[in-house]
């Protein structure tokens, strides 16, 4: 249903890959811890919270669900997205626009006391064209190992009720999503298999899970994007728009193993 993709190595092959792993799990495992207790205490004079070994990255979306005092204008579950970041202070920003661009909040008076930082689920990681780039998308690949007890293969591109997994999205880098690309198990318990757009069709393929008693669950899947018998094409992102596939992990990460996603196509321009 998709062209051949042009030979490996080749200036317009579109070969990414979204993983992080057993190697990658040091900071990861902090960034999505459900609470960090640490104290966080603000500074006028930087425009910076301190919270040593605090592990997260730019443009993490935080709430604070305990406050100290000081710190005017920082409230309680608010959203706030983490900018010039460093390895024990942070700053915060209003949007995650703000965040990219290291626009800060500031405030009148330094913060005393603790104040809780919670850490929210749905980190995302992003592939996509740079802007002036178009690029067509053919394949995706996934595959996933997690030993904790919650993790269910149902809630594998879940829309709804993503509790312990991921779920795979278009979407643009203002993070509007424009699509769910949704599996069916096994058993055809998901949501569909085949979705259209109306512009384009996306088949999932062969999604599986397997459980090995007391070790981990794993599941794989594959993706095939096409327009119409005639062209061919695959799915279509435009750089100049902020165009993605977006990967939204909800883990706690305390069994996490590997997650591995992998998209294959062609730049048209």
């Amino acid at each position: 249903m998709s062209r051949p993709l042009p030979t490996a190595g080749g200036t317009d092959r579109i070969d990414r890959f979204l993983a992080f792993g057993a190697n990658g799990l040091g900071g990861m495992n902090a960034n999505i811890a459900v609470l960090d207790t640490n104290n966080a205490t603000f500074a006028t004079a930087t425009s910076l919270w301190t919270d040593t070994a605090h592990g997260y990255l730019l443009g993490l979306k935080i709430q604070f669900s305990a406050v100290g005092t000081g710190a005017t204008g920082f409230l309680i579950t608010t959203d706030y997205y983490v900018t010039d970041v460093s390895a024990n202070t942070f700053g915060l920003a209003t949007t995650l626009a703000n965040a990219i661009a290291g626009t800060k909040i500031t405030a009148v008076d330094n913060s005393a006391g603790t104040w809780t930082v919670e850490v929210q689920s749905g980190q995302i990681l992003r592939a996509g064209p740079p802007a002036g780039e178009i690029w067509e998308i053919f394949r995706m690949m996934i595959r996933l190992e997690d030993g904790a007890a919650q993790f269910n293969a149902d809630k594998y591109g879940a829309v709804n009720a993503l509790t312990n997994g991921v779920q795979i999205q278009i979407g643009q880098s203002d993070d509007t999503v424009l699509h769910y690309l949704t599996g069916e198990a096994e058993d055809g318990t998901a949501q569909h298999s085949l979705k259209s757009n109306m512009d384009w069709f996306g088949a999932h393929y062969n999604i599986k899970e397997a459980t090995f008693g007391s070790g981990n669950d794993a599941i794989v899947g594959r993706w095939s994007f096409w327009k119409g018998e005639k062209d061919q094409r695959g799915l279509i992102l435009y750089g100049y728009r902020g165009d993605e596939f977006q990967v939204v992990i909800n883990d706690d990460l305390s069994g996490l193993v590997k997650h591995e996603f992998h998209i294959e196509g062609t730049k048209i321009r």
